[in-house]
Order: C-alpha cells, then structure tokens, then sequence
C-alpha cells in the first residue's frame, strides 16, 4: 500500500489544464496507492476561500481516496485564521499548504507565527513548498518548529536541489519536521541512512500529468535502503501522520 502526500488538483491554472479526480484515481489504482493528499493552486492568490471551496467539493465524492489540504495567505492575518477555523470544524480538513515563494511572504513574520500558533491548537499539519529562497529555505520553515515543537510540519520538497542539506539539518533538529520525497536520489539515500527511514513521506507532484507518480515511485524503489525503509516511506510514515 502506498500514500502520496503530495499532489495537486485544480480545473485550470494559468492557463494549464489539470488532471480530474477520476484521472488521478485511476493514476491511483495504476500505481497501488490507496490515499493522495491534495492541494489547491488557484488558492495561492485571490480568494482563498473559494479555492478551498472548489477543492472540497472536487474531492467531496472521493474523500476516502483524495484528502484535501487547504490554503491561506498570512497577510489577510484575521481572514486566515477564520478560514482555518471553518475548513476544520465544518469540513474536517487535517492540515494547511503554503507556497511562500509564490504567496509573496515570510514564514518567519508574525502573522506566520499566529497561523502556527492557531494551526497548533487545532492539531493541523502544515506542509511547505521548500527549496525556492528566499521566502522557502528549510531552516527559515525550521523556526516554526523551534517555536511549536508539537505542531508537525513537512518541508514538501525536501529542499529541492540547492537546499536539500539544509532540509537534513532542519529534520534532524526537530523531531515534528517531516520531509517529502520530492528531490534526488542520492540525498534521499544519504537522508534514509541519518533518518532510518523515518518522518520521510512520498510525494510525486501528481496533477500535471500522470508521469510524475511513477516516475517519483521508480526513484524510492531504486533507492539502496531496506525494504521496511521503503514501507515507512510509501506508507507508515504517512498513515501514522494522518491518523495522529
């Protein structure tokens, strides 16, 4: 069994036309994962609200197979935290995604930490786009661990190319960070052996097009780490993080 915790889904973003829920699905079912978590685009400007909205009610059919995240931005501080409020209590939603280098805003400001602080006491995950300086360099995300060490927090790309030995140091600092799979295969080997496999989560980037899941899958299967290791990526890690 297999969870993808990282994935897209939109009708139209600039221009780009996204992948349907059944189309995802049925990438899904190709490929043996049972659950993908998913994230709005459009929501990164505008009317987050709605984006939320629309999200939802993409996924209200298949809400056993696609787990829909939502989206803020910290500078509508008020508005941000009346909609985290509302996604959890009425819809259920687990956790918040923030893209700081298109969203335009610091992950150390104060209207960050008060989304943090608020995202905490309602036990909500937040996942980063991480490894795009300035706004997204792991040991910046890093200090919203420092300040809540219970709120689990996950660097969904691993730092990328230029920032993935950064996104090593913010995990192994703190144990609520988690990191996605989202970047080469020699750090993720080099991170599997300092981490055991644990608090690594599987992402492919599904939405664009249906090469990324197995193309994503391919790499953990080539990694040289043991069979559990892969498991606790593919599945334990992530169920455990969901379920919690």
């Amino acid at each position: 069994m297999i969870i993808d915790f990282h994935g897209h889904l939109f009708t139209e973003w600039k221009g780009m036309k996204g992948m349907s829920p059944e189309e995802i699905i049925h990438d899904m079912d190709e490929n043996g994962v049972i659950r993908t978590v998913v994230f709005t685009l459009n929501g990164f400007w505008g009317d987050f609200r709605k984006a939320n909205d629309d999200l939802i009610k993409l996924t209200e059919q298949y809400r056993d197979r696609l787990i829909p995240f939502c989206t803020v931005h910290p500078n509508e501080i008020d508005k941000s935290i009346a909609e985290i409020t509302r996604c959890k209590n009425d819809f259920g939603i687990k956790g918040i995604k923030f893209h700081p280098w298109l969203q335009g805003f610091s992950v150390v400001s104060d209207e960050m930490l008060m989304i943090a602080e608020h995202a905490d006491r309602l036990g909500m995950i937040l996942v980063f786009h991480d490894g795009t300086p300035p706004y997204c360099e792991p040991l910046q995300i890093a200090n919203l661990a420092y300040h809540f060490p219970n709120l689990k927090i996950v660097l969904g790309h691993g730092g990328l190319k230029d920032y993935y030995i950064e996104s090593i140091l913010a995990v192994k600092k703190h144990k609520n960070i988690y990191i996605g799979t989202n970047f080469s295969a020699p750090a993720l080997e080099r991170l599997c052996k300092e981490l055991n496999g644990s608090r690594i989560l599987f992402g492919s980037d599904i939405g664009f097009g249906a090469f990324s899941l197995k193309y994503n899958l391919d790499i953990i299967h080539s990694l040289s780490i043991s069979k559990q290791q892969k498991e606790n990526i593919l599945f334990g890690n992530s169920f455990s993080l969901l379920e919690n």
